[in-house]
């Protein structure tokens, strides 16, 4: 992992941690497997580190350890299928693409 990755996952850890219910359900997910991720959440963070301003959304992909944990784990979400197999949910103003 290069000094830029590292320094965009301690961000996006410290942009996470701003929010206990964020938190805890990137915590959550992350029990099912490796969670990547994309999209303009990690844009901005690469184009204004100096801002730590909650995104409107995360995309994250995630590589499965137990898929079978995670398919009971977003029974817990009003969550919504797409037509690419994905999830979409939110929590409070958050959304969640998965």
């Amino acid at each position: 992992m290069s000094n830029f990755d590292i320094s965009i996952k301690k961000r996006l850890i410290l942009l996470l941690g701003q929010n206990s219910e964020t938190l805890k359900v990137v915590e959550t997910l992350s029990t099912t497997g490796n969670l990547l991720f994309f999209g303009g959440s990690i844009r901005d963070l690469c184009m204004a580190p100096e801002v730590n301003k909650m995104p409107r959304d995360f995309d994250i992909v995630i590589n499965f350890k137990n898929e079978e944990k995670f398919s009971a784990l977003i029974g817990n979400y009003n969550y919504k299928k797409n037509r690419f197999g994905g999830y979409k949910f939110s929590i409070l103003t958050l959304m969640y693409g998965i």
